[in-house]
């Protein structure tokens, strides 16, 4: 689809019935994180980023139950590096087992507050730890998914190995903020700037995508693309 020129569209699920009808409904990949789990219990998605459960067996677990031979559509498995006695060569060679499509961080400081960022960041959880994960996964053989949000963190993500990048805008309070069709606040941080973010401008292969709050009808996805010139999906 991508060398068609065509619009790709992932969903982030925690349940198999959610990532089937995603697929049913045309996702051309889907997500699959503790976030969307937690939904499914009836929790927030900010209840993933806490302590209180084991997040890598348990995203491993609903994932192999639910996804595996079941969901057409690739399957990528969110990677909770909040633990320090994280295993990643046994989670790429879960991936490998399971037949995922590839890995991703989470929870991901960019979808975060400002203060909730600035604590992960203290905390050794910023944006550098998504890049050990891309190298990581790189050499073991694993496509890679980043959440970004400025076009020098989409440089070093790119540098870094990355397959797809995602332009992120945070969860849903954007919504709240009613900020359509125009966005003026995609405008404000991306349009401005002399360094949009842009497949084109990349001499690796790598897919580039973009989600967030403020994205709720096709109008609002179509003044995305107008406003950030982003070309993939």
């Amino acid at each position: 689809k991508v060398s068609r020129g065509e619009l790709l569209v992932g969903a982030a699920v925690g349940a198999g019935s959610a990532a089937r009808a995603a697929v049913a409904g045309g996702a051309d990949f889907v997500l699959a994180l503790s976030a969307g789990r937690m939904r499914v219990m009836g929790a927030s998605s900010v209840s993933s980023c806490f302590p209180i459960y084991d997040a890598q067996p348990f995203t491993e677990d609903f994932v192999q139950r639910e996804f595996v031979g079941i969901t057409e559509a690739p399957v990528v498995l969110g990677v909770s590096m909040l633990d320090a006695r994280l295993d990643f060569a046994t989670v790429f060679d879960t991936a490998d087992r399971l037949g995922l499509a590839g890995v991703t961080k989470w929870p991901s400081s960019t979808v975060m507050s400002d203060s909730f960022k600035s604590a992960m960041e203290m905390a050794g959880q910023g944006f550098p730890e998504p890049l050990s994960l891309i190298q990581k996964a790189k050499k073991h053989g694993q496509a890679s998914v980043i959440f970004i949000e400025t076009p020098e963190e989409a440089h070093l993500a790119v540098r870094a190995g990355a397959y797809l990048i995602n332009i992120c805008v945070g969860w849903n309070s954007g919504a709240r903020l009613a900020m359509r069709p125009g966005l003026t606040c995609w405008r404000w941080r991306y349009a401005s700037t002399d360094a949009p973010v842009r497949r084109g401008q990349f001499r690796k292969k790598v897919i580039v995508v973009t989600e967030g709050g403020p994205i709720i009808e096709a109008r609002d996805l179509h003044a995305v693309f107008a406003a950030i010139r982003v070309d993939q999906g």
